[in-house]
């Protein structure tokens, strides 16, 4: 009983330093999530850096405190100061750390997109961080919606990729690092999955002249995507959509254009003879 009433009373003299230390701890985690940037995705600093200023201020507040031990008026007056500043930590830190929605270790390497509420932003917002050993990072932006996703290693390229399980199956979502590939569409052929990618071709004004949609091959795992010798480029705005032919055991793409007031086009197939069927269609050789 003694050994209890001991612990108690040394932890609540020491109550403010070991809150000081946990916030520390917390704070090292929320860099190891979002680390400190200065290229796209530096809007993850502003919150940081704010928390380690009210933690700064916090630990200079009950730092003073034990050197007031005879002037209790001010004492009194930093305490509750202390009190205050111990508030706005832990709501900060409740409020604004960032959230994991996914996180990998693949060799040295560590994976992490957190979720984070808005801090002098519009809106919430995903970053993408990933950690080579202890010391060197990269983290970007990654946008404002995502999907649930989970970080799959391809062995055979050594890439890094995301794919999208809030359906219910897993859609290849982005390629991270060397190809930077976002995809879209989805259909399954046999032994094979299929995606297209879109592509921006921007005049100097950034903005898009046409599109060139690509097309991809992957293992139904996810893995060893190839891009297949076939492509659409379009000026037109609209929505592709992949549907798969069991009977001829083709791949066939459709483009609905807001513009044409067609339901649907069909813009190519792919199988052992891709074809084309419109202009901006080509099969490469």
């Amino acid at each position: 009983m003694d050994k209890i009433i001991h612990i108690f009373k040394w932890v609540r003299s020491n109550f403010f330093y070991l809150t000081f230390t946990v916030f520390l701890l917390l704070y090292i985690w929320w860099f190891r999530l979002n680390p400190i940037v200065f290229d796209p995705g530096e809007q993850a600093n502003a919150p940081l850096i704010f928390g380690l200023i009210l933690l700064s201020i916090y630990g200079f507040i009950i730092g003073l405190l034990r050197f007031l031990q005879n002037y209790l008026f001010i004492r009194v007056a930093f305490f509750i100061m202390a009190i205050l500043f111990l508030t706005a930590n832990s709501l900060f830190v409740f409020f604004c750390i960032p959230q994991p929605i996914a996180s990998a270790r693949f060799g040295n390497d560590t994976y992490y997109v957190t979720s984070n509420p808005p801090f002098l932003e519009c809106c919430s917002y995903y970053q993408f961080t990933k950690w080579e050993g202890i010391f060197h990072y990269e983290s970007n932006f990654f946008g404002y919606h995502v999907p649930q996703v989970k970080f799959i290693h391809d062995k055979k390229t050594n890439e890094v990729s995301l794919v999208d399980v809030s359906e219910g199956f897993e859609k290849l979502y982005k390629t991270l690092e060397k190809s930077h590939q976002s995809y879209e569409g989805y259909a399954k052929l046999e032994n094979h999955l299929y995606y297209y990618s879109v592509t921006c071709n921007s005049s100097e004004d950034w903005i898009c002249e046409t599109r060139t949609y690509m097309f991809y091959q992957c293992e139904l795992d996810n893995t060893s995507c190839n891009a297949l010798p076939i492509e659409y480029t379009t000026g037109m705005n609209g929505q592709g959509n992949l549907q798969a032919n069991e009977s001829s055991k083709e791949i066939k793409f459709y483009f609905m254009s807001p513009v044409s007031g067609d339901d649907r086009i069909l813009i190519l197939s792919y199988g052992e003879s891709p074809a084309c069927f419109v202009d901006g269609c080509s099969v490469v050789r």
